[in-house]
């Protein structure tokens, strides 16, 4: 193995090299001048002592087809290159930290590739999929079904029992503070991912959705958005996009995009907690979070509002000094103020 690997870097040179495909085949071709056959056990080993992950290296080919035999079709994984002066139909090697799963609506309207052609591609465009790891079933939400949750208390039983500990201390709060007990009562500020705003035209969401932004409109809530929230609504319903219209411009605050923003997006993306395609979900995440807004509301529950994640979340908002960002359904804030 020592005398393939000086015979390897007297003819490729000394690295780095960014291409694990030429390795490779200059390894098989080494082992054909020498008559022997590499096993595939070899060749990790090599591999694994040799080359490590790089997102600036080539992809990794890992089968290729003559051109005929498998057509081209990017969305399967099944790519057109040119190897040696002729044309290959390639499939490269996915990557582990990379992959995720996606649940499409089963009625989906043109299936699974339609889904990801909308929400998987824009923000990944060299993602594909396994047909053959495609599989159909049903998911209940207990959390959005069975889950009870526990009123917040009103800011006027925390007031209550506030002013009952300042009567206690004998109005020493109240000296302290030259007489004025308690700062201006203000509004519980709740940021609005997309899914809230789609809900209010959404059978299965329609009620809680449309009972937050109706306290908007009545200004007992302020609202706040984003403009990726903005950006993603340019493509929904009419009805959706009018949704924001009923709420006074005094009630509704839209926060920017910010370099702060996407940088905290890319922890949550580095910790595990969301893949890359993703990224559109751990920006309104990051965004609620800079904002320091009081709670993130969405119907995402699988990337959103998940114990796991949020914990993760909370993680790296603590390492980088953020204050921790609580995530909940538009139904458990019915009686939140």
């Amino acid at each position: 193995m020592a005398g393939l690997v000086d015979r390897l870097a007297a003819k490729l040179g000394q690295g780095q090299h960014r291409d694990l495909n030429v390795l490779m085949d200059s390894l098989a071709e080494d082992a054909k001048q020498r008559g022997v056959k590499p096993t595939a056990k070899r060749k990790k080993l090599l591999r694994d002592s040799l080359a490590e992950r790089s997102e600036e290296a080539e992809p990794v080919v890992a089968r290729k087809h003559k051109r005929g035999k498998l057509e081209p079709d990017p969305m399967r994984g099944h790519y057109e290159v040119m190897l040696g002066g002729k044309r290959w139909v390639v499939e490269y090697e996915p990557d582990a930290e990379l992959r995720d799963t996606e649940q499409v609506p089963l009625l989906e309207e043109g299936g699974v590739e339609a889904f990801l052609k909308r929400e998987v591609l824009p923000y990944a465009e060299d993602a594909w999929y396994v047909p053959a790891s495609v599989k159909t079933g049903y998911e209940i939400s207990f959390a959005r079904f069975f889950s009870k949750p526990k009123p917040l208390r009103t800011l006027t039983e925390i007031r209550s029992e506030i002013v009952a500990v300042e009567k206690e201390a004998e109005g020493l709060l109240g000296g302290l503070l030259g007489g004025e007990l308690l700062a201006r009562q203000r509004k519980l500020r709740v940021y609005a991912d997309t899914s809230v705003i789609g809900g209010c035209e959404d059978l299965g969401f329609r009620e809680p959705s449309r009972r937050l932004i109706e306290r908007c409109a009545r200004g007992e809530v302020t609202l706040v958005v984003s403009a990726i929230t903005l950006q993603e609504l340019e493509d929904a319903p009419q009805p959706v996009r009018e949704v924001l219209r009923v709420i006074d411009t005094e009630d509704l605050e839209v926060i920017a995009i910010t370099e702060e923003v996407r940088e905290l997006a890319d922890r949550y993306i580095e910790c595990g907690a969301l893949s890359a395609a993703m990224r559109a979900d751990t920006q309104h995440i990051a965004a609620a979070t800079v904002a320091d807004v009081d709670v993130l509301a969405s119907w995402n529950f699988r990337h959103m509002v998940n114990l796991t994640r949020i914990r993760q979340y909370n993680e790296v908002n603590r390492r980088t000094g953020y204050p921790a960002v609580d995530i909940r359904s538009p139904m458990e804030l019915e009686n939140a103020e």
